[in-house]
């Protein structure tokens, strides 16, 4: 079996001359691969139905190839626009720690299987990966990061109690904190199991996909548009009409096809379908 490696990551992936080069060499995209780490129960609990990944590529590579591709390009960052970044990079890049969020619902399992990806990636050594490559769950991230970049620490106080949500790409995570110190750094304790729900962004997206090809088989288009169609418009809702609904009222259209296409039946005019709130 032939070599298979990675050729483009996250929106680069998705660019128009990536998308056709990907046609032209059958290229297979990886996508939405976090949710196959997931722990067995959350998996069953909500009924995920899970794409394959590419042929011959095993998770384990998926995970080290994207952690080496977010290596070297903060490497390429850093040396670039630091003063003297090269050398400082070489100095203290050996021992630098490794700060890496997750879905409140992952435990050790899902932990060992990053660090090991850390590892192939670059990012430590397997003798001190137990100590170079940490975990914070995403909650928690969130709490530290409203706090840098707002005044949130400024209200907070050792037995403070609040919660936080982080409605995230994959799952959904609830937690209730409380403050046990704020001095010399901030300290926090789960008052209680912290919930994740499989009802993630991408969730939508799955149910718009859903809803387009059928809309769009029930309406007698030819199977070959109706994937077409379908591709285009759940593109066009990702990164338009989603960030714009904000209620049940409220109506947005999407770009499905070429502006020739019209069908009053499905509330399609000039290639965009009319989606109800």
């Amino acid at each position: 079996m032939p070599l298979v490696q990675a050729v483009s990551f996250g929106a680069e992936a998705q660019l128009p001359t990536i998308e056709e080069q990907a046609e032209d060499n059958a290229w297979t995209l990886a996508k939405y691969f976090k949710l196959h780490l997931h722990p067995s129960d959350m998996q069953a609990k909500n009924h995920l139905k899970l794409d394959d990944l590419p042929p011959g590529v095993t998770l384990r590579q998926i995970y080290s190839d994207f952690l080496g591709y977010l290596l070297k390009h903060t490497r390429s960052f850093f040396e670039d626009r630091i003063l003297d970044g090269k050398q400082i990079w070489a100095r203290y890049s050996p021992s630098m720690e490794v700060i890496i969020a997750h879905p409140n619902g992952w435990g050790i399992r899902e932990q060992t299987f990053l660090r090991s990806a850390a590892v192939a990636a670059g990012f430590s050594t397997t003798d001190q990966a137990s100590t170079k490559v940490r975990f914070v769950s995403e909650a928690e991230a969130s709490v530290h990061f409203c706090i840098h970049h707002t005044n949130l620490g400024t209200v907070l106080k050792p037995g403070t109690n609040f919660a936080v949500c982080d409605a995230g790409g994959s799952t959904v995570d609830t937690t209730l904190y409380s403050v046990t110190s704020m001095r010399p750094n901030l300290k926090l304790k789960e008052e209680r199991a912290s919930a994740c729900v499989q009802a993630g962004a991408i969730f939508v997206d799955f149910e718009v996909e859903k809803h387009l090809r059928r809309t769009l088989t029930n309406a007698g288009i030819n199977s070959e548009d109706v994937v077409e169609y379908t591709k285009t418009g759940v593109k066009d809702f990702e990164s338009f009409a989603k960030r714009a609904f904000k209620d049940e009222t409220t109506e947005q259209s999407v770009t499905i096809a070429h502006t020739r296409f019209n069908n009053t039946a499905i509330r399609a005019r000039r290639g965009r379908i009319t989606l109800s709130g």
